[in-house]
C-alpha cells in the first residue's frame, strides 16, 4: 500500500522483514531464508525462524570456517603491512 510516494507496510510485512534480516545476519542464503520463514501467504508469520537443530549446527560450522578464513586473511595482510612498513614503504590513503 502507498500513501503518496511513501510505501506503507503491514505489521505482518514488518515481522517478515525482521525475520529475513535476522536470517541474513546469521549468514543464511536467500533460498535458505525462503525455506526458513515459511509461506508468505500466512496472515501473521511466526516470529521465529523455523530452524532445525542440524541447520543450527551446520550454520555454526559454516560461520566458523568463514571466521577462520577471515582470520587467516587478516593475519596475512598484517604481516605484509609490517614487512612493507619495515622496508620504509610510505602508505598513502586515497
Amino acid at each position: 500500500m502507498r500513501r503518496g510516494t511513501t510505501r506503507l507496510y503491514s505489521s505482518a510485512d514488518r515481522s517478515r522483514l525482521q525475520m529475513i534480516l535476522k536470517a541474513k545476519d546469521l549468514g543464511f542464503t536467500l533460498s535458505e531464508i525462503r525455506d526458513l520463514i515459511g509461506d508468505p501467504s500466512q496472515s501473521e508469520p511466526s516470529p521465529d525462524l523455523h530452524l532445525r537443530p542440524e541447520q543450527i549446527l551446520s550454520q555454526i560450522s559454516l560461520l566458523e570456517r568463514q571466521r577462520s578464513g577471515l582470520d587467516h586473511a587478516i593475519g596475512e595482510l598484517r604481516a605484509t603491512h609490517a614487512r612493507l612498513a619495515a622496508a620504509g614503504v610510505n602508505f598513502q590513503v586515497a
